[in-house]
This record gives C-alpha cells, structure tokens and sequence, in this order.
C-alpha cells in the first residue's frame, strides 16, 4: 500500500526555498573575451574588507595572472587588464576579499 499526502502549498502566495544570496556574487564580461581585459564586479564584499585578491588560472591549473587591488564595500566594479594577451582558451578567476572566495569561469577567443 503506497500513501501520497498532498502537496505542500503556501497559503500566502508564492514562496521560495531557495536560501538567500548573502554571500554576493561575481560578474565578468565580456565572454567570450579577446584576452586583453575583462570587466568585473563582485557584490557582497564586507564592509571591514578593504582588498581584493584577484588570480586567474589557465585550464591546467596554472596561475597566469594574480593581483591585489583596494575596493569599495559592499559592490566593486573594474577592468582587469592583463599585463600579456591571454591565449585563446577557458580560463578560472577567482576574487577573495576577507573571508569570501567567488569564482567564475571565462573563455578567451581571438
């Protein structure tokens, strides 16, 4: 014998489970890039965090770019120039200010 109760169903209107966002998030664009620059903006930073560490890996792993900058909580938003052209490929950033870590994935295509 198999029992299927009801559904549940919010009697004030629509509801969501989803927790929220107050972790902040991480946005690059353009994708695809042309591996000179990207644009950032990470939302939710700390107002006690002063620094952003930001370190770009290749698809092996590799850190091909790193660099530490002064931002403004609780939203930063810059241009990441690279000091060489990235070659064409899928590249990882990932942003740590105070005790957050964001990431994002990233193609370069020329």
């Amino acid at each position: 014998t198999v029992t299927i109760a009801p559904a549940f169903a919010p009697t004030d209107g629509p509801a969501s489970m989803a927790m929220a966002d107050t972790e902040g998030s991480l946005t690059l664009w353009p994708v695809p890039s042309t591996g000179q620059e990207v644009e950032m903006m990470i939302t939710g930073i700390e107002e006690s965090t002063a620094t952003s560490n930001i370190t770009v890996f290749d698809a092996t792993g590799k850190q091909v770019f790193h660099q530490g900058f002064v931002v403004q909580a609780p939203m930063w938003r810059s241009t990441l120039r690279f000091p060489n052209v990235l070659p064409t490929g899928n590249y990882f950033l990932r942003a740590t200010s105070g005790d957050r870590i964001w990431s994002e994935r990233f193609v370069v295509a020329h």
